[in-house]
């Protein structure tokens, strides 16, 4: 176990960030550090959590469940730290339509 995860995760968001950092385009040292960072922190963080919440195995779904996170944490961080009223009014008004 390694910070409350198995082999198996770590192998699962290894792999995902690997793939992630090799089909980016233009990616510096600082870039590709950060979308390290981010990747394993969002699996890290997310993932117990979104099993729980869809009422998912963790047996059977933990490592896919990380490494899907580990891909798009990244962008579901940004998204999150750059929104603003009116995205997130549109937002709604897209939702309830």
């Amino acid at each position: 176990m390694i910070l409350g995860h198995d082999l198996s995760f770590w192998v699962a968001v290894g792999g995902a960030t690997l793939f992630k950092l090799l089909t980016s385009h233009n990616q510096s040292w600082k870039k590709g550090l950060l979308t390290v960072g981010s990747a394993v922190l969002a699996a890290w963080l997310a993932t117990d959590a979104v099993l729980h919440w869809m009422n998912w195995s963790p047996d059977t779904y933990k490592a896919p469940t990380a490494a899907m996170i580990a891909l798009v944490g990244e962008n579901v961080m940004r998204w999150i730290v750059t929104i603003n009223r009116e995205r997130l009014i549109k937002l709604w008004k897209d939702i309830k339509s």
